[in-house]
């Protein structure tokens, strides 16, 4: 076997023991100090300890979960949704999301800076602020797709863990500063929609005040989370269709009702002289 095989050979063989003994809990590093392979071969070879774990999969025909072979940022953010699914987004901690996602709290730190920035982060790829920050003020967007896709967004952070849109009601002493942060982020998104309800208003749209406007849709999907949450497993996108038909029904703008309008919607009268 050429030498340079060999040398692949054993790191396979080291990263393959690792993975059975302690599953993510390891990095290249810790391969090429046990196999004695180069961590630039190992870098040359495989790019990454994804890469790694996909040669595994690969040519050793080890069965690894998916999610183990997303790259550590996004397995981080996937932990912090699992463990604050149990806990709320104010009470998961740092050691307990560097469990769940089989990284070093270095590593967290790494990719986001502390726990502030993960939480930030968060808000900004997984939840509504991701569509909020994509709408155009310029009316370019459907406007009737926009929301239903915000609505459709908004369901999923509350069906994954409402306590970030209520996160200042069961909070103790200690997580008010995170808590101050969630409810800043909240605020920054509902100021985001409000500007977007605004451009419509303005441009005739909608009607109404754009701030209540914001309150109105906020609150039907509030409700709808928390009375329907049993029942939106199965069916989010066909809800988020019929709220937004409704909101729309209820704030577009319309003609002045005319006479004729009103003879069309009134009931007809029986014809009693037959």
């Amino acid at each position: 076997m050429p030498q340079k095989q060999s040398r692949i050979h054993k790191a396979l063989d080291t990263a393959e023991q690792l993975y059975r003994e302690s599953g993510l809990a390891w990095s290249l590093a810790d391969v090429a100090r046990q196999s004695g392979v180069s961590r630039g071969t190992l870098y040359r070879r495989f790019g990454s300890k994804q890469g790694l774990l996909e040669a595994l999969q690969k040519e050793r025909e080890i069965a690894i979960d998916p999610r183990q072979l997303k790259p550590p940022r996004e397995r981080i953010l996937d932990a912090l949704v699992e463990v604050s699914r149990g806990v709320g987004l104010a009470k998961a901690t740092l050691e307990a999301i560097s469990q769940v996602a089989q990284v070093g709290e270095a590593t967290i730190y790494r990719y986001f800076g502390s726990r502030k920035g993960l939480l930030t982060a968060y808000a900004d790829e997984r939840t509504p602020r991701t569509v909020l920050q994509q709408l155009p003020l310029d009316g370019s967007a459907d406007v009737s797709s926009a929301l239903q896709q915000l609505i459709r967004m908004a369901l999923l952070t509350w069906q994954d863990h409402g306590p970030f849109l209520l996160a200042g009601v069961t909070a103790s002493d200690e997580e008010q500063e995170i808590v101050k942060h969630l409810l800043a982020l909240e605020a920054q998104a509902r100021k985001q929609l409000t500007l977007y309800f605004d451009s419509l208003v303005q441009r005739g749209t909608l009607e109404g005040d754009p701030e209540l406007l914001t309150g109105a849709l906020v609150g039907m999907i509030a409700g709808i989370a928390i009375t329907q949450k049993p029942h939106l497993s199965g069916d989010i996108d066909r809800t988020a269709q019929i709220l937004t038909h409704l909101f729309l029904e209820g704030c577009h703008a319309q003609e002045t009702t005319t006479h004729s309008d009103l003879a069309r919607t009134e009931p007809q009268q029986k014809d009693t002289t037959r």
